[in-house]
């Protein structure tokens, strides 16, 4: 897989996604299946600690969300386990592409056998430094503005905005739509490792479908960006709704990602 020039942003991501499993850049771009095991990183990995098994594949020559296939995939295992996933990979028991849905079953089935909990695979989205596109207007009257500490704060102790706030790492920012007083929908950037912000946004369900989601998520990347941050968007492989909000502003499809439970 050749790699594409671009932006030395993305130059930063690649290095932080091969420190993060375990593995060197070029194992990213080779188009045959890589098996690693996990060591102790040379740099700061995001806030997730190492998975018992863990796989990512970046989602095409140029990552640019057009529908691209991952390429081959780079697993990622504890040292107890990593011979059976080398084994399983050269018998085809594990598969180059798991992100598949027959891929997906051959995991769900070598996790199954040793007890080991899978979650759904992951597709991540990157906010390249091309120029966003606006998403129309919510409609719905309402204020689009950045939320005060002290406003992420008390909404993080409420149940409303579980993707937006609240999660592993600490809210570094966040933008909020409210309407009638009244906060409906809130997009929130953590900081997941050295200079990666994860951008994540929930709508109150009764406000959903107007646009709020697109318009929140454009303003508070288009906020990061100017502050030359590294921000991807990340949802299950299958959700299409959340994979729309990003590709309207223009994120861009980058890597496919699933992993089990700690171990």
């Amino acid at each position: 897989m050749t790699r594409p020039l671009r932006d030395p942003l993305f130059a930063d991501l690649d290095r932080i996604l091969a420190n993060d499993f375990f593995c060197q850049v070029d194992d990213l771009y080779h188009d045959e299946v890589s098996v690693v095991t996990v060591a102790d990183p040379g740099e700061p990995r995001r806030i997730y600690p190492p998975r018992a098994l863990s796989a990512i594949s970046l989602a095409g020559p140029h990552h640019r969300g057009q529908g691209l296939q991952p390429r081959a995939s780079v697993y990622t295992a504890q040292p107890s386990l990593a011979p059976a996933v080398k084994r399983a990979v050269a018998v085809g028991q594990l598969p180059g592409d798991p992100f598949s849905e027959e891929g997906w079953h051959l995991l769900q089935g070598f996790c199954q056998e040793r007890q080991l909990t899978v979650y759904r695979p992951q597709l991540k989205f990157v906010a390249a430094p091309d120029p966003l596109q606006r998403p129309p207007a919510p409609s719905l009257e309402g204020t689009v503005r950045p939320l005060a500490n002290t406003e992420i704060a008390r909404l993080e102790t409420g149940e409303g905005f579980p993707h937006a706030l609240g999660g592993l790492a600490k809210t570094t920012l966040a933008w909020g739509f409210i309407t009638n007083g009244e906060v409906v929908s809130v997009a929130g950037a953590s900081e997941d490792g050295p200079n990666l912000h994860q951008v994540g946004v929930d709508t109150k369900s009764a406000f959903s479908g107007r646009g709020i989601a697109s318009m929140l998520v454009y303003q508070i990347t288009k906020d990061l960006l100017r502050r030359r941050r590294l921000i991807y968007y990340s949802t299950t492989i299958d959700n299409k709704a959340s994979q729309a909000v990003a590709l309207k502003i223009g994120y861009h499809q980058y890597w496919y990602e699933v992993y089990t439970e700690d171990r």
